[in-house]
This record gives C-alpha cells, structure tokens and sequence, in this order.
C-alpha cells in the first residue's frame, strides 16, 4: 500500500502532462495548457505555468488572427496559414532529438542534420545518416515560419505576422502612378530648369514633347507655349 499512493501520483503527473496541448502565436511565443474554446474570432487556452508540483493555470483569450498553431495529442494539428484560414491535420509521432520545421501555410515536419544554402533549407528525414536520396530533402525558405532546435532555441524565418493578402494590397497601394499635366512655359525658362522642377529627366522631357535636336537642353524656350510633363503620384 506504501507504494500505491507514490505510483498512483506519478502516473497522475505522468498523464497530465501527456494530456497538454500547445499553441504556437504567429510571433513564435509558445503556452502549454488545454484548450477550451476555439472560434473564428478568438482562442481561450487555459495557459500552465510553474513545474510538476506547485503549478498553476490561467485562462488566456488570444485572437484567432495572432495564433498559428494549437497541437492536441487528441485532435491534432491546428494551423491558421497566411491568410488566417484554418488548417487541420492529423497528429504525427516525432522523433527523438528531432528539429522541427514549422511551414508559413502550416505544418510541422521533423527534421535533422539541418543546412541553410542559397535560399533553401534541407535536411534529413530520419536521424539515420544515409546517403540514400530518399533520406534528404528541402523546403524554399519562404516557406518556412520557423524551425524550432532540439536545443530549445528557435530561428523565425517569415513573417506571418501579415497576411499576404495585406501584404499584396500594401504593394498595390505603395505603387507609383503616372499623372500627366500640361505645363505652360514662363519667360527664361529651359528644359533643364523645367526637369529639376519636376523633378524629371531631361530627355523624357524631349521624349514626351518630341523637341528636335536644335532644341538645346539650355536653350530658352518659348513663353506661353504648352507641354505635356508626366509626373509620379501614389
């Protein structure tokens, strides 16, 4: 009976901390706990703290659009890709001493022996040291989010912190436009003076306007007279 209760508390131990679920936020910080609630608005996640004996638990409301990824030994994978649409899959064993590779649009993928050459990432899919093809393989590095060492350290790679939607209309918006006035000449003035005004090149000056080469780039142009200048706007 003296031992019963020892055992009976260790495997008490033993299966709460099987029974923890992790989540991963799109910034790498990572919580262990349990799951309580998951939406398409928000995640509760009753986060653990302290060691095996004297631990406590706190609920935490994290925004579906800040996690990327909840791993439950019951339910699996679930993984918020780029575009925060929501990716389930099936729990995977992992290796022993493994890295592990963690995809922009989800997924984990064990990994060892772990090389960075010319924009691509490969590695080893089991620890056995083959030279066999099937044992390598490698990821384009834009599509990784991170890759967690075995060490505990971890290197972030993309950041999935903005959608690429966001990032796509950020582009379209930063793009410069061609707006195009009609600029009428003053008294003195050059196809030179007219450029650092506007801030153009001369010969796109010449170009737009068709001048012929009598036309001097310091040559004083005609007042009054009308050309066409395209100038960049956002």
């Amino acid at each position: 009976m003296r031992y019963l209760i020892p055992l009976l508390f260790y495997m008490s131990i033993t299966f709460a901390v099987g029974a923890e679920d992790l989540l991963i936020t799109r910034t790498g910080d990572e919580y262990k706990g349990k799951l309580e609630l998951l939406s398409d608005k928000d995640v509760s996640f009753n986060v653990k703290s302290g060691g095996l004996i004297g631990s406590r638990s706190a609920q935490k409301v994290f925004p579906t659009g800040e996690v990327y990824m909840i791993k439950s030994d019951k339910r699996g994978y679930t993984f918020f890709n780029r575009k925060r649409e929501r990716v389930i899959l099936p729990s995977q064993p992992i290796g022993k001493k493994a890295d592990l590779i963690y995809l922009a649009d989800g997924g984990e993928v064990p990994a060892w022996n772990i090389s960075l050459k010319d924009g691509v990432i490969s590695y080893q899919k089991s620890p056995k040291q083959m030279r066999a093809l099937s044992n390598n393989d490698a990821i384009p590095v834009q599509d990784v989010f991170m890759i967690k060492y075995n060490d505990g350290s971890k290197d972030i790679f993309t950041d999935i912190t903005v959608d690429l939607e966001s990032e796509k209309n950020s582009a379209k918006a930063g793009e410069k436009k061609l707006k195009v006035i009609f600029y009428k000449i003053l008294r003195g003035e050059t196809l030179e003076s007219i450029a650092r005004k506007y801030d153009v090149g001369v010969e796109d000056l010449r170009e737009w306007n068709e001048f012929p080469a009598s036309v001097k780039n310091d040559s004083k142009l005609t007042p009054g007279d009308q050309i066409m200048i395209q100038v960049e706007t956002e």
